[in-house]
């Protein structure tokens, strides 16, 4: 059912993703033209696919911790991501992005769970 190259080439493309997220939190804040509240909607997607991309990535082994453990990392992902984008000019730390990456994070992998437990439940069936 699981896929080795699947499953690496998911969390490859979670790097990738994450290095995309690193490269925007790198631009100054003259570049930026997102205001809020559509910021926050921003990071909820951005964070969201990388939970996604993560859980797809977990593997068999890790697969019933996926629901917990990346939200709670993705929220440790996105403090460092906000006090890395603090060294960018104009730009500043927000609690509510990091709220914003958690509750994406979160969405992201609780559509996942339950995308996996109907496929499991129609393979039963079959």
């Amino acid at each position: 059912m699981w896929n080795k190259y699947e499953v690496w080439a998911y969390r490859l493309a979670a790097l990738g993703w994450m290095g995309l997220i690193f490269l925007q939190s790198s631009k100054p804040g003259s570049q930026i033209r997102i205001q809020p509240p559509v910021d926050k909607a921003i990071h909820m997607g951005a964070f969201g696919v990388l939970a996604f991309l993560l859980a797809l990535g977990a593997g068999r082994r890790l697969e019933r911790h996926v629901v917990w453990a990346i939200p709670l990392a993705i929220a440790v992902l996105g403090g460092l991501d906000e006090f890395h984008q603090s060294f960018s000019p104009g730009r500043s730390v927000s609690i509510g992005d990091v709220v914003a990456d958690f509750l994406g994070a979160l969405a992201a992998t609780v559509a996942w769970w339950l995308a996996r437990r109907q496929g499991m439940e129609r393979a039963k069936e079959a």
